[in-house]
């Protein structure tokens, strides 16, 4: 079975032993890591509950990311635009992602959206930023904090669904 796990919550301990867990225990050439970087800062303090300043979590991302990487797995590019991509600057939030990844010498192919909302600019900068979009469709997806229920009967309903589409 190939994962897309949507990493969220790598500042939380028990989200982040889960998840080495997780890839020691399987192929990881068939886990894919989308990873936020601290472009998305703000949407990491709303929705995950971090606490800390926006350069502690860049820290954090990096030794983490990095940690992940020596594993063997790949780390890959995840962003969250909103909900209003009219009200986005999509040229300045991905190139501020990417330029992170750069900075910490990760070298992301692939790009993930959250809540799967995206459109053709947002393909066309990811693009310009040397990414191609992740299509998921046949990979069993879950993000990071759902490490304790990623095998649950919802998790899999969701999966298929998603494979359907």
């Amino acid at each position: 079975m190939k994962y897309c796990i949507f990493v969220e919550r790598i500042f939380d301990d028990k989200c982040f032993e889960a998840l080495k867990l997780f890839c020691i225990g399987h192929d990881v050439e068939k886990v894919h890591l989308f990873c936020l970087t601290p472009t998305n800062y703000n949407l990491v303090c709303a929705e995950q509950g971090y606490n800390g300043t926006k350069e502690e979590l860049s820290k954090i991302m990096a030794e983490r990311y990095k940690e992940l990487e020596a594993l063997g797995c790949q780390i890959d590019l995840h962003v969250h635009l909103g909900l209003r991509l009219e009200n986005i600057n999509q040229t300045r939030v991905i190139g501020e992602a990417k330029y992170w990844m750069d900075s910490n010498r990760f070298n992301p192919k692939t790009i993930t959206f959250g809540w799967y909302i995206y459109n053709d600019e947002s393909l066309l900068v990811s693009k310009i930023n040397g990414l191609t979009y992740f299509k998921d469709k046949w990979f069993f997806s879950f993000h990071d904090y759902e490490y304790d229920k990623k095998y649950a009967m919802m998790m899999i309903i969701t999966n298929l669904r998603g494979m359907l589409r």
